[in-house]
Formats: structure tokens, sequence, C-alpha cells
């Protein structure tokens, strides 16, 4: 990643002061000047260069002052050379061509005011650098991150309006204060009610578990006096 400084410092002498360093603009083509065509073709190089790296892994042991005063010139060059070189020369062409096609079509030199051309010139121009804008943005990754912000932004939003909208208030017959002794009072009365219903249902069961045992206590005596009785006759048996 290029250092944020030195790209900000170039941009603020080209955009800012209008110092040209490497080249200047011929006059005959155009002029600097700032609009929104031009600020956005500016912006489209800005983003391309945020994600380019001009020294390489192994050069980046040189102190952090020596590489940033040779980002921030080769940033500068590359931003005239956008600029200058690609941008005024295509405005350029673009005013001569339609001021061409016009001239060859008709003798009259009016007709170029009548159907206002250098409106549509600056149209297409604006067009183009908007359209060149979008697509650096989505190539560099940008528009992601402009998710992300939007994304953010509206959370915070969300969370203001959460927090300032008023809460709905009770009214007062239907919201009355209850008092302590009250609340106590019914914990009480509750806690009395379910230990009046689970006693019947405990005694109902150890009265239906009672005659079971019973049963299971007399079938338990009647064997063992069966097996006494067996045992009897088998011993007496033995001694005649």
């Amino acid at each position: 990643m290029s250092s944020k400084v030195a790209l900000s410092l170039a941009v603020l002498l080209h955009l800012g002061l209008k110092i040209q360093v490497f080249m200047d603009p011929p006059p005959e083509c155009c002029s600097l000047s700032l609009n929104l065509r031009s600020v956005l073709f500016l912006a489209s190089i800005v983003m391309y260069l945020s994600t380019t790296r001009i020294f390489p892994r192994r050069y980046r042991k040189l102190p952090s002052v020596a590489i940033a005063v040779v980002e921030f010139f080769c940033f500068l060059l590359a931003i005239e050379f956008g600029m200058v070189v690609f941008w005024c020369r295509f405005e350029a062409f673009m005013f001569k061509m339609l001021d061409c096609l016009v001239a060859s079509r008709t003798s009259s030199p009016t007709l170029y005011a009548d159907i206002s051309g250098d409106k549509l010139v600056e149209f297409v121009l604006t067009l183009c650098a908007f359209l060149t804008f979008i697509c650096t943005a989505i190539a560099t990754g940008y528009v992601n991150l402009g998710a992300q912000v939007y994304d953010t932004i509206i959370e915070k939003l969300q969370g203001l309006a959460e927090r300032v909208r008023p809460r709905p208030v009770c009214p007062a017959h239907l919201c009355q204060p209850v008092d302590e002794g009250e609340g106590s009072e019914d914990a009480t009365e509750f806690s009395m009610r379910n230990s009046r219903t689970r006693s019947p249902s405990r005694a109902d069961d150890e009265f239906g578990e009672q005659p079971g045992r019973r049963l299971r206590a007399r079938s338990r005596t009647v064997n063992y006096s069966g097996f006494a009785r067996r045992t009897g006759r088998s011993s007496s048996r033995r001694r005649n």
C-alpha cells in the first residue's frame, strides 16, 4: 500500500495550489480548471495510486522519510501525466471532433452555437469521467468499503432513533401500582393453593400403593408356609 501522506501532499500540490512540477498544460488545449469531470478523473487516478506499491519489498528497509519523498514525486508525476497528457488531450480532441463534424455538414458558423455544442461535449466528457470513476472504484475495492461505511452509518442512525424514540406509557387505570404487602399476600396464597393441590395427589398415590404392598406381603407369607410344610414332611419321612 502507498503512503497516504505522500499521496495527499501530491493531490494538494496539484489540485489546491495548481503547481506543475514536471510538465505544463498546453494553453491551446485546455486549462486545469476545477470542474466536475476533472475532479472525477483525478479521483480515479488517486484511487488507483492508493492501491499500488512503488517500492518492492526488498527496498522496504530504507528510511521511511526517503520512501515518502520518492513516493511523493512518483505520485505527482503520475497525476500530472494523467491530467495533462491524457485528460487535456482527450478534452481537446472531443471539442475539435464535434467542431469538425458541424463544419463539414453546414457552412453556417452559428449552427455550432445554436445546438449548444459546448454543453453537449461537456456532458459527454462528464459521463466518460463518471464511468471511469465507477470502474476504478469497483476494480480497487472502494465500492465494498463504501458499502461497509453505509451499513455502519445506518446502524448508528437506527440505534440513535431507538434511543430518542419515546416509549409507550401505560394508562393509569390499566397499570395500577401494587403495594409490597399485597404482593407478599398474593404470593403466600398462591403457595398455599399449590400445597393443597399437591397433597391429595400424594395421598392418593400412597393409598393406591397400599393394597399392592399388602398382596405382595400375603403372597410371601403363603409361600413361606408352604415351603415350611414341605420341608417338615420330608424330614418326617426321613426319620421313619
